[in-house]
């Protein structure tokens, strides 16, 4: 486990971690094979019986197809819309495929690490029209983003 540190605390967590967590929020789901990527993650929740009412967000689009530049805060309202992450928050993105290993940070810092750390660690941008991932287990919330310009949350209510 690694520690990445500009005035934020960021770890690399395995993906079985962030997977267990997952399958917290859907605990009756079963899909073999299921992977940390929206499409995968919205099959897993259909086995449990539950739909996930997916949001076209034409700003996502516009981003995706080079229309419209979204800074990192404009992103980050478009995903959480309805529900804010309090606490521990896991975020995959297309670079945590190589090593397998998701961000892990504390919720209160995701902005900061968005702007600084996720572009000096990555040389690109964060905002890319790409698929995203938030895990916050705390709250039994995940945040999916599809490449196509959709958003999702789900918050599972015990």
């Amino acid at each position: 486990m690694s520690c990445i540190s500009v005035m934020v605390h960021v770890e690399r967590i395995e993906f079985k971690i962030v997977k267990n967590a997952v399958l917290e929020i859907f605990p009756i789901a079963s899909f073999e094979g299921w992977e940390l990527i929206p499409d995968s993650i919205h099959q897993l929740a259909a086995t449990q019986g539950t739909e996930l009412p997916w949001k076209d967000t034409p700003n996502l689009t516009a981003h995706a197809d080079g229309l419209v530049d979204l800074d990192e805060s404009e992103f980050l309202q478009l995903a959480f819309y309805k529900h804010k992450p309090q606490g521990r928050l896991y975020l995959v993105t297309h670079n945590c495929f190589n090593k397998r290993e998701a961000y892990g940070l504390d919720s209160r810092d995701l902005l900061e690490f968005v702007k600084n750390i996720h572009e000096l660690e990555n040389e690109v941008p964060f905002v890319q029209p790409t698929d995203y991932v938030f895990v916050n287990p705390e709250q039994n919330l995940i945040t999916l983003i599809h490449h196509e310009g959709q958003v999702v949350q789900y918050r599972r209510w015990i």
